[in-house]
């Protein structure tokens, strides 16, 4: 309850009126007081008489502090002076400033003195030395107060903008630690409101006035709002001090109030009516505080503490409030003080009159400053302290009235490990995760009268996020797949209590909680897919089963428990054991499988060194034991199933990674996991033990068997220790890899013998042992090189090879330089004798002898079964292509150029580059890819330009303060990261053919959510010319033939390559639409190729079917008749099963999964080693293309668009038989509906809309041509050369195919059951949260347009900005592509619509405007718009620069100095340039789900960062919310597009967004557009209304004499025409001819871009909302032989997959 004291304190005139400021010297002696006149008064403690006047002061003095010598004040006027307490004479001034001072402050040893004034800069300066200062500079607001921390380490500035900013002093600059912009309040810098930081004594945490007028607590280790000070003041804070112990706080505020806070429950013990008080001071030592106020008076309050709370003022040292100390708190891996329960009591003062006390002797201050504060023993964490004699009262002896801290020295106790639960932190603030692992994480919050917990999962399709109240405040927690599992330990009225709780099923989620025996209190828990296990106080080891069925209770023999682990029927439990020689018990271990009652390991002393802890223990993904000790090593167990076997063998030492190899590098590590071959954890920095919020990114370790350290290179050596050096590092990195591998090949071994491994596992072992073997061999081929001396240890490495298979093959082996020695049958691999070579060119022959021996070895190793699948392998990069035999093509860098692409296309005739140009077309084979070796490469460009294009994009967007921010983060960007992210880019970009490819790829392939309606887009055809043709089954055949005629001709490289102006573009994508698809795997997809598939899959009522179309040679085996028969037949027989029926086995639905979802289903298809579901599904994913045939007739234009980008979604008696389930979205699919209507839907990630978009036009031009032909024979052929006729070969030149249609039948097992139904009905609720409208407008088009003297891409892109705002009143962010495709591997860039101009122009088309001002406005904006587009198309836009810099920033946050161009590949590599070497460690797996939107941009709050942070910080550019906003596309469009489509499109790119996919005509618009129910039919129709309006302008303004196209004839004719043509489609746009490039350099004439809209507009697609979503990379190999052809044994086995139809008659 608060005291009133009726005691009124006289005040004392000290100064004139006006603000008076004052400071007590650290001894408290004296007490110094300054304030507006020229006088400073030294008050000396207990003296009632006179102060000592210092006359000789400025005027105004502002501020003041002291130390025992001297005091500094601070002035109006901008001077800091210095006067001397031993002579009260001004002693010197520190400096000058411009402006008023504001504040002063002397560290802690008094040799530093801060001073903040009006002026943006915060200047240090050495009290004993002026000529020493330190600047805090880039402050956007004047800093109003300043506050060293106790240690004197760290400095805090208020600013008056609301901004506390907290700097190291550490070193010789101050360096920015923190940032804090949501405590204080905004002030005026001359206002009597404080915001000034006060430490708490024990220098853990501060306080700070709030704008809410509470007083907030801020730890500095985590800086984490702790315990607040509530309900105090009615008006502003003015002042606040803590007492020196800090167990008080005193504040002073605007409602004439001074109040007296107890620190340890915050709550007001005293009240005192004082105003206008501006500053406090509390006496060192004595229950003493004075104040001062405004009228130039000083109080001095003696016994300012009431009576009643007087016993606070003697404590000793008290802790900061935090809402979870961290001092009270035992860390999970320090060892036990005791273990007799006592707690540790507080330090008590120094005896006071006791001369020769310890304290007097050493010094009171001999201890550091934080090792003062401890928890003390009141029973609430605090305790009494000395009495008035100066002794501690007699409460602190135990029962028997010994002091406990003697008795504990008579009574030794061995040192415990302490219990810890594996994956969860100590309370940091009022927060602390209680489990981390793969699956995700749980955290908990205090909120004081109960927690609350929430559960995250990764993989947020396959789980739900949860959230809920706790009363029972869970202190301990697990999750995996199935549930998650809590405790909580026993209270006054409950028990300790385990409850767990399933994940949400199709079932009803069975929930259980059951309680402890009391007394019993939970040490460990740990969840596996078949028990619960819990370990107790008791020592009792608790088995339940899911359910919470008790399946068994024991005692566990070593004890204390300290922790458990399990992992299917294995339980890991550890516990304390004997003690050693150094007082620790040791740490034994036991394993058990539960289900079969037996001992795997027991009481097993677990390997960790003298005085290490242990910080982790959990199950490997393979089921092997894993632990991680303190001293950073992690180490498995080998053998463990066998009894007393078991060996720890270290896997990874984290002291030896290469990053922290310079040694400037300091970090730990946070054990999350050990799967996929890596180490999963968190890194951790600034001597962090644990991770804290926001939630951290995860990170991954190879394994590095620690063998050896690599020695310090020796800069004075030559190049032969260099040479030696190298070869040195090659023989330890292979050593390495062989005692991994041979570790990993035991562990594997180890589990087949003690289960009933099944096939495919055999297979894996087989595969690692053959690993082995060829490390081997590459060690035995860097023994050859070194010359006979290294003989002998080559024929050691002879006699490790694993495999015997040459004892079959009968293989003579000569090696030259000695007699020959045969590997004959029966003697095998391991008698092979090496020679001892005597020469340099015997090794050389020796080396070549040895691969070739090798190479017999592997070519006799039986072949692992595949299940008569075709060899799925990764594609091929395009080097690699253009490398093989006939395409050898290795230009030099110096050589790419558009010159040389134009020489390359002049090469070829006009009948090779257009074969309709001829009836008899000239085959050529190369023309496709001929010109992809001149290909100019992708330019990076310009730092500057970017940003200025940046800004330029953003500035409509944005406030003029929003602006303004981003302009300071784009200015701030140039000066500090930008430089050196820009140079590393065009380091990484070196030898790649793609600065942004591999980015690209990794933007897409870590896509986690569905391809459907999220990045899969489609093209709508035009319907068959010949109406007779367009039924189902005649234009599916013809398609398909027409699409294997592509396919040939891409094969064969016979198709022209696409041109803009006669210059070739990159074909590289057309290598990759056929036989490829998206494959998810655990870690993110990749996109698999089979480059010699020759078969299709056709999917009917949701039931697969496949047969082959082609040869070997590529060419047709079928006649279009045969085709129609296979899919008649196909149709015949889908429809003789229900469609009800059908839709429950429609494994396609599962491509519309979340992409780990999709991945886990897929293991589940395959697990049956005896089901055909695997070879299934390498029939679909090696197919060609899929061909889909619908059995709907959609009508309507958006009905039709629909069913081709997501199918329909049609529910009849509960089951879904919609088209949805007729479809595989991983790959390029030719859709079919019943009334002929077709069309594409495509896997966007390796090609955009321009390569499908010629596809599709050749399948469409064939089928006309064909059709042609058959009235005509001399009718031309889009093809150079075809196919022999099918129908008149020999089939048996064929070759070995099928081409009779089977049914692929699935093993329809009841968890494919269940997953498809989830899998359905998720589909359908995606589909039903979208909405498709078309409009085909006929009322003018292209023609009119550029008649007008329009872009009609252009004038097409206004019209979607003024139909926005014509509906919502604002412009938003819109996105359109531009097509890169004339460099090597380009593809699309960013062309950002809005301008100011664009803006200018919508805004006065709403107004009311004259016509002419509303074109005029237009015409702006279109040739801005055409400006843009020009500078896209030249790869000059900011979106993939910038996002490419954040890319290489992001896979550089945790490794200083290490180059950018160290990023992995993902899914397709970056292929090297022509004629280098491919780096073998390109072809790895895409990216896991964590990555880096893992992803610190996704764990930070947008825009709150700091101007200057440390080196591993996101730039502020990147954190602008800028950023965001231009990666948030609201507006998505797209023009692709030629008279051979009806409509294209795409789903919204956001939640809140349209996708616009839109189609030019010469005399119309064809538009589609989606969105996720945004009144999307309005949009179309005010855009229908905008485009009739705006026509009706033009004229309006025309018939006024503006006649545009009377004019630019006009125009036209007056320029020169020599090679150059007008087309009658309008006026060629032309570029300044004096802005071209020289021959030879990497950027395009504008010519060979484009002219007027060929070529740009997009003719792409690419979600830039998906900029932000890039994470950590993680490679995943493929297996070597899958480049391999499959033998004739498994194509004889393909034929019989799938039932064999019988064919109908057509």
């Amino acid at each position: 309850m608060a005291t009133t004291t009726q005691i009124h304190v006289r005040a004392r005139p000290a100064h004139t009126s006006g603000p008076t400021y004052l400071s007590y010297t650290p001894d408290g002696t004296k007490l110094v007081t300054v304030g507006s006149n020229n006088t400073a008064r030294v008050y000396k403690t207990g003296f009632d008489g006179e102060p000592t006047n210092i006359d000789d002061c400025q005027e105004q003095n502002l501020a003041v502090d002291s130390t025992n010598d001297f005091f500094i004040a601070g002035s109006e006027d901008g001077t800091v002076a210095k006067y001397s307490f031993d002579e009260m004479l001004f002693e010197k001034f520190l400096m000058r400033c411009s402006l008023p001072v504001r504040d002063v402050a002397i560290s802690s040893d008094g040799n530093w003195c801060a001073v903040s004034s009006d002026e943006l800069t915060v200047k240090i300066v050495k009290t004993n030395d002026v000529s020493s200062m330190m600047y805090i500079r880039d402050l956007t607001k004047p800093v109003k107060h300043l506050s060293f921390d106790p240690s004197g380490k760290y400095i805090s500035l208020s600013c008056t903008d609301g901004i506390v900013y907290f700097y190291s002093l550490m070193n010789n600059e101050p360096e920015l630690v923190r940032k804090i912009d949501d405590l204080i309040r905004t002030l005026e810098t001359a206002s009597e409101i404080s915001s000034k930081i006060a430490w708490h004594p024990d220098g853990r945490a501060f306080a700070a006035p709030t704008a809410t007028r509470d007083i907030q607590v801020i730890s500095r280790g985590d800086w984490e709002k702790q315990r607040v000070f509530p309900n105090g003041h009615m008006g502003d804070i003015t002042a606040l001090a803590w007492s020196p112990n800090g167990a008080m706080l005193a504040s002073a505020g605007k409602d004439r109030k001074i109040l007296l806070w107890e620190t340890k429950t915050q709550s007001i013990i005293a009240a005192y009516n004082y105003g206008n008080v501006m500053d406090l001071s509390w006496h060192p030592s004595k229950n003493l505080l004075s104040f001062t106020n405004t009228d130039g008076e000083v109080y001095i309050y003696n016994d300012f503490v009431p009576a009643e709370h007087a016993h606070l003022v003697k404590l000793g040292p008290q802790p900061a409030p935090f809402i979870h100390d961290p001092l009270s708190e035992l860390s999970a891996n320090l060892r036990r003080p005791n273990a007799n329960g006592h707690k540790d009591v507080a330090l008590r003062g120094a005896r006071h009159g006791s001369p020769d006390s310890l304290d007097d002797i050493l010094g009171s201050d001999i201890m550091g400053d934080e090792d003062d504060f401890v928890v003390d023993d009141d029973g609430a964490g605090y305790a009494l302290g000395l009495n008035g004699n100066g002794k501690r009262p007699g409460d602190h002896l135990d029962l028997f009235g010994a002091p406990m801290n003697k008795r504990r020295v008579q009574n030794w106790e061995p040192q415990y490990h302490e219990c810890f639960q594996p994956g969860a932190t100590p309370w940091r603030g009022n927060r602390k995760y209680l489990c981390l692992n793969l699956i995700g994480f749980v955290w908990t919050v205090d909120q004081d009268i109960h927690n609350t917990v929430t559960v995250e999962f990764y993989d947020h399709e396959f789980h739900r996020d949860f959230h809920f109240t706790d009363t029972f405040f869970y202190d301990k927690a697990c999750l995996n797949e199935n549930g998650t599992l809590f405790s909580c330990p026993a209270n006054k009225d409950t028990p300790a209590t385990v409850f767990y709780r399933p994940h949400e099923t199709w079932t009803a989620r069975a929930d259980w909680r059951t309680h402890l025996p009391k007394g019993e209190d939970v040490t460990a828990i740990s969840l596996s897919e078949s028990f619960i296990t819990v370990t107790t106080t008791s020592n009792y080891v608790r088995i339940y089963t899911l359910f919470g069925v008790p399946y068994r209770v024991y005692r566990q023999k070593s004890s204390p428990t300290v922790t458990c682990a399990s992992w299917r029927d294995y339980v890991l439990t550890l516990g304390n054991g004997p003690v050693g020689a150094d007082g620790n018990t040791k740490l034994l271990y036991t394993i058990e499988n539960i289900k079969r009652d037996e001992v795997c390991q027991s009481e097993d002393i677990v390997a960790l060194p003298d005085g290490a802890t242990l910080k982790s223990v959990f199950f490997s993904d393979h089921g092997d034991p894993c632990i991680y000790d303190s001293t950073g090593v992690l180490l498995t167990l080998l053998h463990w199933r066998h009894p007393s076997q078991a060996t720890w063998i270290p896997l990874l030492d984290t002291k030896l990674l290469s990053r922290l190899a310079s040694g400037r590098k300091t970090e730990t590590y946070f054990p999350i996991a050990v799967a996929d071959s890596k180490f999963h954890c968190i890194i951790l920095k600034g001597g962090d033990q644990y991770p804290y919020f926001p939630r951290p990114l995860l990170s991954e370790f190879d394994f590095q068997i620690p063998l050896s350290s690599s020695p310090n290179p020796n800069p004075d050596s030559g190049d032969a220790d260099e040479d030696a050096q190298n070869e040195g590092d090659e023989t330890r990195k292979l050593e390495g890899e062989y005692v991994l591998k041979s570790l990993m090949t035991a562990q594997q071994r180890d589990l087949l013998d003690s289960t009933t491994g099944s096939s495919a596992q055999r297979s894996v072992l087989a595969r690692m042992e053959l690993e082995i073997d060829k490390t081997l061999l590459q060690m035995m081929a860097v023994e050859c090189r070194e010359g006979e001396e290294r003989g002998m240890k080559a024929l050691e490495l002879v006699t490790l090879l694993r495999d015997r298979s040459v004892q079959a093959s009968g293989t003579p082996v000569l090696l030259p330089g000695a007699e020959t020695a045969t590997a004959t049958a029966g003697a095998g691999a391991g008698a092979l004798l090496f020679p001892v070579l005597r020469s340099t060119n015997l090794v050389r022959e020796a080396r070549r002898d040895l691969v070739c021996w090798y190479n017999v070895q592997v070519d006799n190793i039986p072949p692992i079964e595949s299940g008569g699948v075709r060899t799925f392998t990764m594609p091929k990069s395009l080097n690699e292509s253009l490398n093989q035999p006939g395409m050898a093509y290795t230009a030099p860098e110096g050589g790419r150029s558009l010159d040389g692409v134009k020489k390359v296309s002049d090469g070829y005739s006009k009948e090779q580059k257009d074969p309709l140009r001829s009836i008899k077309p000239v085959s050529n084979q190369g023309i496709t890819f001929a010109a992809q070796d001149k290909l100019p490469k992708l330019p990076i460009p310009e730092l500057e330009s970017s940003m200025t294009k940046y800004l330029a994009a953003l500035k409509p967007l944005q406030t003029v303060r929003e602006h303004a921010e981003t302009q300071q983060a784009v200015e701030e960007f140039l000066k500090s990261e930008g430089p050196d992210l820009q140079e590393r880019l065009k380091k990484y970009a070196n030898g790649k053919t793609s600065y942004i490819e591999q980015f690209w790829y990794d933007s897409y392939l870590n896509f986690d959510n569905p391809v459907v309606l999220n990045l899969n887009p489609f093209f709508l055809l035009e319907d068959d010319p010949t109406p007779a043709r367009n039924n189902q089954v005649t234009r599916a055949a013809s398609l398909v033939v027409s699409a294997l005629s592509f396919v040939r001709a891409v094969r064969r490289e016979e198709l022209p390559p696409d041109t803009i102006k006669g210059t070739p573009l990159c074909m590289y994508q057309y290598s990759r639409l056929f036989g490829t698809a998206r494959v998810p795997t655990e870690n993110g997809c990749h996109i698999g190729q089979d480059p010699d598939s020759k078969h299709i899959v056709v999917l009917c009522h949701g039931q697969f079917y496949w047969f082959d179309v082609l040869d070997s040679n590529s060419d047709q085996i079928m006649t279009e008749r045969d085709i129609s028969i296979n899919l008649q037949t196909i149709v015949d027989d889908a429809q003789q099963t229900p469609i009800q029926e059908a839709a429950k086995g429609a494994l396609g639905v599962l491509s519309t999964e979340n992409r780990k979802t999709w991945s886990n289903l897929r293991d589940v298809i395959t697990k049956d080693e005896n089901s055909n579901n695997a070879d299934c599904l390498g029939i679909v994913d090696t197919a060609l293309f899929i061909l889909c045939l619908d059995y709907t007739e959609p009508t309507s234009g958006a009905a039709l668009c629909q069913n081709m980008l997501c199918g329909t979604s049609q529910v009849e008696k509960g089951v879904q038989i919609g088209t949805c389930t007729n479809r595989w979205y991983d790959k390029l699919q030719i859709i079919v509906c019943k009334n002929g209507s077709a069309g594409i839907n495509f896997e966007h990630t390796g090609v955009d809309g321009h390569t499908v978009l010629r596809f599709a036009s050749d399948l469409y031009t064939d089928t006309i041509l064909r059709f042609a032909r058959t009235i005509n024979g001399q009718a031309p052929s889009l093809w150079a050369s075809s196919s022999p006729d099918p129908s008149k070969r020999d089939p048996a030149s064929f070759g070995d195919v099928s081409t009779t249609p089977h049914k692929l039948e699935w093993d329809m097992i009841p968890e494919l059951g269940i997953a498809l139904r989830f899998a359905e009905t998720r589909l359908a609720d995606l589909i039903q949260q979208n909405e498709f409208e078309t409009l085909d407008f006929a009322g003018y088009g292209k023609n009119f347009m550029t008649a007008m003297g329009f872009s009609p891409d252009a004038f097409v892109q206004m019209a979607f900005q003024a139909a926005y705002y014509g509906l919502y009143g604002r412009v938003e962010c819109t996105y359109e592509p531009a097509m890169t495709k004339v460099y090597l591997h380009g593809r699309t860039e960013a062309i950002r619509t809005v301008s100011p101009e664009s803006v200018d122009f919508v805004q006065k088309f709403w107004a009311e405007n004259p016509p002419e001002q509303k074109v005029e406005a237009l015409k702006k904006a279109c040739q801005k718009h055409t400006a843009n587009t020009r500078e896209c198309a030249k790869a000059q836009g900011c979106d993939r620069h910038m996002y490419a810099l954040f890319s290489v920033w992001q896979k550089a946050l945790d490794e200083d100095g290490a180059e950018a161009a160290s990023i992995s590949s993902n899914g397709y590599s970056s292929p090297v340039e022509a004629g280098s070497e491919r780096d073998p460690s390109s072809a790895v797996g895409s990216p896991g789900r964590n990555s880096i939107l893992s992803q610190e941009s996704s764990t930070r709050a947008r825009g709150n960062s700091s101007p200057s942070r440390p080196a591993h910080s996101m730039p502020h550019i990147f954190a602008d919310p800028g950023w965001d906003k231009l990666n948030n596309t609201i507006i998505s469009t797209s023009n692709c597009g030629n008279p051979s489509l009806r409509h294209f499109g795409f789903g919204p790119t956001t939640g809140d967004g349209f996708g616009i996919g839109y189609i030019i005509k010469d005399d119309g618009v064809s538009i589609c557009a989606s969105s996720k129910h945004r009144q999307t039919k309005r949009f179309v129709d005010a855009l229908e209304g905008y485009l009739l309006e705006i026509r009706r302008v033009l004229k309006a303004t025309q018939r006024r004499g503006a006649s545009p196209k009377a004019s630019r004839a006009r125009e036209a004719e007056s320029r020169p025409t020599a090679g150059h043509r007008v087309k009658s489609r309008g006026r060629v746009i032309k570029a300044n001819e004096g802005g071209r490039k020289s021959a030879g350099t990497m950027t395009p004439d504008e010519s060979a871009i484009q002219s007027d809209d060929e070529g740009l507009g997009g003719y792409g697609f690419f979600d830039a909302g998906m900029l932000l979503q890039a994470l950590k990379a993680r490679g995943e190999g493929y297996d070597e032989g899958a480049a391999n052809k499959p033998s004739d044994r498994a194509t004889a086995r393909r034929r019989e997959i799938g039932k064999k139809l019988r064919l109908s008659e057509y």
